[in-house]
């Protein structure tokens, strides 16, 4: 009974964790925002309601922030009774919180305004958070509509003229004494005011003064962060205007996520340019302890990989920022495309998913370690990879296989988690290729070279170090 329970306990562990760093709730290639979101819903609430340790420890894991949203939601929703254990979820709240991205900070408290959550517990996460980030005129500015609805539900106590401008409907007809609430009220008349606000304020007010796309990127440019500088890239070089951003500061998987937005004709022509961006994004990640002997990356470029509207080419990039990162993690790497493309930078999503084919070339070359990083939807020939494997190890020749993982960047409703290629294979999520720490750790276990307590001592030890 002990062993069928540990074993339950692992699968979950796994199924969770894996659905934390590949689930976005966006739709894919294969089901809807809906079905995903669906997914993730139930797998948090069982996790939350059966294993409430681990789930909190989560947080300190490498996962995405959709899912770390999703679990502090869940935690200050469900206050546990237990003093211990709630000042110890506490920490990893505020850690997370400190981690994360202001805007998604200032949803997740409006969520649970929305949801009608406004016990002690996140009253107080609500406002250590705001004295913590000690910039409450900006925020007010900047997230105008989200700090009025959780100013207003957990009735929190304002400065008099920042009451006015949040609450009061007549704020228009005042003066402000505060030069940033007063910067503001101007930019509603003037368009050299707009220049002393965050760029997507002033985004929103600009169609007021009818400015052009190029007078309006020159004037926000000082004001503008390099992610903003990178997003907005398209727009300016139609403007025939220069936004100079640093590829170190915005992170790879973001850097590639521009690239293949880019047409293939202009990719091609400015190949050289783009290199040079990688290089430079690359060196913000340090050569960690890991070193892995000999390294085969089979990379899924098929139609599927195109992913939806909402996630362009997300199955694609998180490949690509694998294939980059690779190199320096290992003595030898090699990559097997589906679709080889005349160079990485000019890959597109095309053709059947044909990863039998790809999986005996890669084996032929004789690695250590075999990555897949695959939608696990396999179609030319369906359940070909799991054969390949079956037939390998029957076979009377048969040496030991290397080290397999197939790591999965997308979320399957049906199973409730990525979609695994084969019994034989384990099985892992991914959302950035260049975050594989965990993943190590966790294809140990995957593997069964690590057991559950092995697994939730790496886990505290990540908590508490």
């Amino acid at each position: 009974m002990a062993e069928y329970t540990a074993q339950v306990e692992t699968g979950d562990i796994l199924l969770f964790l894996s659905s934390c760093i590949s689930g976005t709730s966006q739709s894919t290639y294969y089901s809807t925002a809906a079905e995903q979101r669906a997914a993730l819903d139930f797998l948090h609430l069982y996790i939350c309601a059966n294993y409430r340790k681990l789930y909190a420890a989560t947080l300190a894991q490498e996962i995405n922030q959709h899912n770390q949203m999703r679990i502090i939601h869940n935690l200050l929703q469900t206050p546990t009774a237990n003093r211990q254990e709630l000042n110890w979820e506490q920490g990893l709240i505020s850690r997370a919180l400190h981690d994360l991205p202001v805007h998604r900070v200032f949803k997740l408290f409006a969520g649970l305004a929305l949801a009608r959550v406004n016990n002690r517990r996140s009253r107080a996460t609500v406002k250590a958070y705001l004295a913590w980030r000690d910039n409450l005129l900006f925020d007010a500015v900047k997230y105008r509509r989200l700090l009025r609805l959780i100013t207003r539900h957990w009735h929190l106590a304002l400065a008099p003229e920042l009451q006015l401008f949040l609450h009061s409907k007549d704020w228009k007809k005042r003066k402000f004494e505060t030069p940033f609430l007063e910067h503001f009220r101007q930019a509603h008349y003037s368009a050299n005011a707009l220049k002393l606000l965050p760029l997507t304020v002033a985004e929103g007010l600009a169609p007021r003064f009818n400015l052009s796309r190029k007078a309006f990127l020159a004037l926000m440019q000082d004001q503008m962060t390099d992610h903003e500088k990178l997003r907005h890239q398209s727009s300016a070089q139609s403007a025939k205007l220069t936004l100079d951003f640093n590829p170190e500061k915005v992170g790879l998987t973001r850097l590639l996520a521009y690239i293949l937005s880019l047409p293939l004709a202009e990719r091609r022509s400015e190949r050289e340019q783009l290199e040079g961006l990688i290089e430079r994004a690359l060196k913000r990640y340090q050569i960690p302890w890991l070193q892995i002997d000999k390294v085969a990356l089979i990379i899924d470029n098929s139609q599927s990989s195109r992913g939806s509207r909402e996630s362009h080419l997300r199955p694609l990039i998180t490949a690509l920022a694998a294939h980059y990162r690779l190199p320096a993690l290992s003595k030898e790497y090699q990559a097997f495309w589906l679709h080889p493309p005349e160079h990485p930078l000019l890959a597109e999503a095309k053709g059947q998913t044909s990863l039998a084919e790809t999986l005996i070339e890669a084996l032929a070359w004789a690695p250590s370690d075999i990555l897949i990083i695959s939608d696990g939807a396999e179609n030319d020939p369906a359940g070909g990879v799991h054969w390949v494997l079956d037939a390998v190890q029957k076979a009377p020749w048969a040496q030991p296989l290397p080290r397999l993982l197939h790591l999965n960047p997308l979320i399957s409703p049906q199973s409730y988690g990525p979609s695994s290629l084969s019994p034989h294979l384990p099985m892992l999520g991914i959302f950035e290729g260049e975050k594989i720490g965990l993943l190590w750790i966790l294809a140990r276990f995957a593997r069964q070279e690590l057991g559950v307590e092995g697994l939730k001592d790496y886990f505290w030890r990540s908590v508490h170090g």
